[in-house]
């Protein structure tokens, strides 16, 4: 009856969230919060996560990756696998990695329809650009109930911040 596991800051790498993913999710039916946070499990460990819990884990509403090394390959996997199971996710921090603009791309292409009820999204600290910024603004139509936006520390400039200033007028 386990409903949130925090295994942040447990130096956990790839084999570690792989053997987790394995062995873990068909016992854990109930989870809604799973963090994850300050780990190196990059982009394998998180394809590991989404290829064996996706399906296991359809009440999952919080997911946090913050600095976990994940890039724009690990994006594309979790939205590809997880997204169309992951449908009550609320929170997603993605703080602290790698994504870049391809990154947040990936994530628009593959979850932005299935996470609608997503609420707060961190994209924070991720060599984010004006690029994936505008991209993110375009589309927010899919994420019409975000309420939280962190796109702090990335580099950003006028043009980014104006493509989303005019997304909310």
């Amino acid at each position: 009856n386990l409903v949130s596991l925090n295994l942040s800051s447990c130096q956990l790498t790839a084999a570690g969230v792989a053997a987790l993913a394995q062995h873990a999710p068909r016992h854990w039916l109930q989870l809604t919060d799973l963090d994850l946070s300050a780990n190196d499990t990059g982009d394998a460990g998180l394809a590991a996560l989404v290829q064996y819990a996706a399906f296991y884990w359809p009440k999952l509403e919080y997911l946090n990756l913050k600095n976990n090394n994940v890039t724009a390959a690990g994006i594309a996997a979790l939205g590809q696998q997880a997204a169309p199971h992951w449908v009550q996710l609320l929170e997603l921090n993605l703080g602290g990695n790698a994504l870049g603009d391809t990154g947040v791309k990936a994530l628009i292409q593959h979850a932005g329809q299935c996470w609608t009820k997503l609420q707060r999204l961190d994209l924070s600290s991720n060599k984010l650009g004006d690029a994936g910024v505008t991209a993110l603004a375009a589309h927010a139509t899919l994420f019409r109930h975000l309420e939280s936006l962190n796109v702090s520390s990335n580099q950003l400039t006028d043009a980014g911040v104006a493509a989303l200033a005019q997304q909310a007028a």
